[in-house]
């Protein structure tokens, strides 16, 4: 299971690398970024009730905790994204390697709550509260155990700078 998922995640991070030039990294702080979104939203909750659950103060505190780790985080997916290229993962992305249960436990908890998601009645609230959490993880930890396709350049880097080109020949022939 953690083979197919993780052939997935490194084909969707491929891809986007060739296409875009955003690399694995990229993707895991999004990830980081949707998980930071999801606990912020539980602290705002707390003091301003919006979301369709309570949160309390035990809620607040953990949801603080996890918003400073998700600082070191984000800061080794930048780290990632600078070392590509090298032969070696930099040493803070080593440190949120996890094994293959917890990789597959955060899918698993995504897919749940996604799927719970439908039948609640303000969905948008909801995916804040619960998924939102679930799905940055599972999108971090997998993200973060591919290898990168080296340095290039991207077709959409390329079809830009080919419209550039084009247009500047066509300005110096008149």
């Amino acid at each position: 299971m953690d083979q197919t998922i993780h052939d997935f995640c490194t084909r969707a991070s491929h891809w986007l690398q060739r296409a875009t030039g955003l690399t694995c990294y990229f993707v895991a702080r999004v990830g980081v970024t949707l998980t930071a979104i999801s606990v912020m939203a539980n602290i705002a909750n707390y003091f301003f009730p919006f979301l369709p659950g309570r949160t309390d103060m035990v809620t607040v505190a953990l949801s603080v905790l996890i918003l400073i780790d998700c600082i070191p985080r984000s800061i080794a997916c930048q780290r990632g994204d600078e070392a590509v290229g090298s032969n070696a993962k930099p040493a803070e992305l080593m440190r949120f390697t996890r094994g293959p249960f917890w990789r597959v436990l955060w899918v698993g908890f995504a897919i749940f709550d996604l799927a719970y998601m439908h039948w609640l009645s303000r969905p948008l609230a909801s995916f804040i509260q619960d998924s939102a959490f679930a799905l940055g993880c599972a999108v971090f930890y997998n993200f973060i155990n591919v290898t990168p396709l080296p340095p290039g350049t991207s077709k959409l880097r390329e079809w830009i700078r080919g419209f550039f080109s084009s247009r500047e020949l066509a300005r110096q022939e008149n």
